[in-house]
């Protein structure tokens, strides 16, 4: 039997991708991590 987890959590403005701001919006940001 093989099993598969996936773990993963909602990226938050804000808090993701924060080096790409600015040139991005923490919007922007989230939207790429997603």
């Amino acid at each position: 039997m093989t099993v598969l987890l996936v773990v993963a959590k909602a990226p938050v403005p804000g808090a993701v991708k924060t080096r790409l701001c600015p040139p991005a919006t923490p919007l922007q940001a989230a939207r790429i991590a997603a």
